[in-house]
């Protein structure tokens, strides 16, 4: 530890001096003391006077410490149920006794970390195979926020191999240099089995259209058998096909065509025959939800001149396959917005398009709008369509380049856990500078970030004025977001569930109902269920004082009472995973001295996917541990993995130097010093009959 300070070191001397100047001139003509007390009061006020002189210099305190970090061994174990398919006993008894010898006899060296895994990561949980889903790409994600910048040995994965979600986990790199074996569980022996190993179809679908559905059949060890390939729709069989199996490697696609009937949810079971010795008959059936819809939301991208925004925006939403999107140049020829739920204004309006007409037919047809500002956005002429924003400024064509941040307090509707954290990684939008003034009633989904300070400015926000509603995207450059997701992650979850997330909201029609309740049709089992809700008054004004209420009840009876979180200005409701099957719901709201209530229904889809595969897929994890320079070993093998990672001499304990400055003055031992000395001196002074 050292004391420093930026002054010169004759300073110091100063200060003594100083001191010494100060006490010396207090108390040399002070005849009240005896000659003891006044040394002893002079050297007491001196070393105050001192101390605080000295503290004016600013010094600081350097200390320097060293720490050491022994290599990190993390053992990641795949939780989900297939690691059950092959050998319960192995999985239940033998497994957990062969991690915890492994974290044992290497706790000594290295620190042991055992985290398990499925479709998500979790510490500290024991094993119980409970896991729906199995997604590698999760797991390394975890791994890169958890142990960069960390002195990570080796990583040592326990599983089967076989994923159903994410990517494939040999081409996901770490973010660490280390070492990755696999522990090859699982059987990689084919036994007979007849299974549904896929199916392919839209989960919307429209009112009176054919739609196509395939069913990729496997056939293993299964030549010569008949199978009858059957779906039912509400307990009717709608489509039945008998085959045979050519062969004991046997896979066929089956095309079915079915009639949308009648408008809602409406559940499908496809199932197999089970043939006798079969190893599994979880996987001769699958239940899947297809929504039937009148008509696609319909909406129109008005736009100043080729961007590729355009392309983005047009490529989330239809992959959502519930919105038709039509692109136009403002300048090609006429534009008819009549028939539209939602018209999306990019750059405009511009210094050749003062976008005023328009703008006044969509507000007359009540359409809502949503505008994305841009470097060829006239400001002025944004401001005198008093759409919801004005932005003011001084400078022409000027931007800045902000991130997104999300806003916790938004409430309007609710967006994933996972995509909120996401958010703030999004490439940068580019939004024009200035001051920027809401209106209406706005509520800011996003706010500006440049570089590590968040402003008070919105970069995604929406308002409502005479009851329609506005959005705005203060920047352009979106088609940033799915290509970067795309780069690190293999999907384009986040871009598409803000852009679908804040269409729907602006495009919903509600019918000039009071009370509405906003939640998906179908939920998967590993999924809450999550509900945002809007009570409006008699002007329709959208308000948040009464209570709601949310009865869920399943096919056999039971009923599940929830009640709304308020927002900022409407409610959400996270009920949390419920059982598969079908539910009811009804909710209720008191407004005023009238009770109103709304009711649906929503599903909950079982997840199988677990139990589809029934044979590992060991080359997997031989590619993925080859991929990072290591090996892939049986359970069998792990005292040999073991050994070769104590006696590796690449793994060694880490020694780091941290130097660190803080402030003398904020040490409380220089306040309690000076608190002594001056409350001696003033006892002494006390004591001797003086004050």
């Amino acid at each position: 530890m050292q004391i420093v300070t930026e002054s010169p070191a004759w300073w110091i001397i100063g200060c003594l001096l100083l001191g010494a100047a100060y006490a010396f001139l207090l108390y040399r003509n002070s005849d009240t003391f005896p000659p003891r007390l006044r040394v002893a009061l002079t050297v007491f006020r001196a070393v105050t006077v001192s101390i605080l002189a000295f503290l004016l210099l600013s010094p600081l305190i350097r200390t320097l410490s060293r720490e050491k970090e022994k290599p990190v061994i993390v053992i990641a174990a795949d939780n989900s149920e297939s690691i059950l398919q092959s050998d319960s006993v192995l999985a239940k008894r033998k497994l957990p006794e062969v991690f915890r010898a492994m974290q044992d006899r290497l706790s000594d060296k290295f620190e042991v970390q055992l985290l398990t895994f499925s479709d998500h990561v979790e510490s500290g949980k024991p094993l119980d195979y409970t896991g729906q889903q199995t997604d590698f790409s999760a797991l390394v994600q975890e791994l890169n926020t958890r142990y960069v910048n960390r002195n990570v040995g080796a990583v040592l994965v326990a599983s089967d191999g076989l994923y159903n979600k994410g990517g494939n986990p040999v081409y996901r790199p770490l973010d660490f240099n280390t070492t990755l074996h696999t522990i090859a569980l699982g059987d990689t022996v084919v036994r007979k089995d007849l299974l549904i190993a896929g199916l392919n179809f839209n989960k919307i679908v429209y009112l009176g259209n054919a739609f196509p559905l395939e069913a990729v059949i496997d056939a293993r060890q299964c030549s010569g058998s008949n199978f009858t390939v059957k779906v039912q729709q509400d307990s009717f069989t709608v489509f039945s096909r008998s085959m045979i199996a050519a062969g004991n490697r046997y896979r066929v696609k089956v095309p079915i065509v079915l009639d949308a009937k009648k408008k809602g949810l409406i559940r499908l079971k496809v199932s197999l025959t089970e043939l006798s010795g079969e190893v599994s008959y979880e996987n001769n059936v699958r239940d899947i939800y297809v929504e039937v819809r009148e008509s696609k939301e319909k909406v129109m991208l008005v736009a100043h001149a080729p961007h590729p925004d355009l392309g983005a925006f047009k490529t989330l939403l239809e992959s959502s396959q519930n919105y038709e999107v039509t692109t136009q140049l403002i300048g090609d020829g006429e534009l008819k917005v009549g028939d539209k739920n939602l018209v999306i204004f990019h750059n405009l309006p511009s210094d050749r398009n003062s976008l005023e007409n328009l703008f006044k037919t969509v507000r007359q047809a009540s359409i809502p709008a949503l505008f994305i500002l841009g470097s060829e956005t006239n400001l002025s002429a944004l401001n005198k369509l008093s759409a919801g924003l004005a932005v003011v400024t001084n400078t022409m064509g000027k931007s800045n380049a902000v991130q997104p941040s999300y806003n916790p307090g938004f409430s309007l509707f609710t967006l994933d856990e996972k995509v909120k954290e996401k958010i703030p990684q999004l490439p940068p939008l580019f939004a024009p500078f200035g001051e920027y003034r809401m209106s209406g009633v706005p509520t800011v989904l996003c706010y500006q970030q440049i570089g590590s300070v968040r402003s008070s400015e919105p970069l995604i926000f929406f308002t409502q004025q005479d009851q329609l509603r506005t959005g705005f995207i203060c920047g352009e450059g979106i088609w940033r977001w799915p290509m970067a997701e795309y780069a690190s992650d293999g999907v384009q979850s986040v871009s598409r569930e803000l852009i679908v997330k804040m269409v729907q909201f602006l495009s919903v029609k509600d019918g000039r109902s009071k009370f509405r309740m906003l939640l998906k049709n179908s939920f998967n089992e590993n999924e809450p269920v999550l509900v945002d809700a809007e009570v409006y008054n008699d002007n329709y004004e959208l308000i948040n004082t009464p209570d709601v209420s949310f009865d869920v009840t399943d096919a056999s009876g039971k009923k599940y009472p929830f009640v709304f979180s308020r927002g900022d200005r409407s409610y959400t409701l996270n009920a949390g995973f419920l059982p598969p099957g079908d539910y009811k719901y009804t909710a209720y709201a008191q407004v005023g001295d009238r009770k109103i209530s709304t009711g649906g229904a929503f599903s909950v889809a079982e997840i199988r996917a677990e139990q589809t595969e029934t044979v590992a897929d060991h080359g997997l994890l031989n590619a993925w541990a080859a991929a990072f320079g290591g090996k892939s070993y049986s359970p069998a093998e792990t005292d040999r993995l073991v050994e070769e990672l104590l006696a590796d001499d690449r793994l060694k304990t880490i020694s780091y130097s941290q130097v660190k400055l803080q402030d003398l003055i904020n040490l409380k031992l220089v306040f309690v010093l000076l608190l002594s000395l001056l409350t001696a001196e003033w006892l002494l002074r006390k004591r001797a009959g003086s004050y």
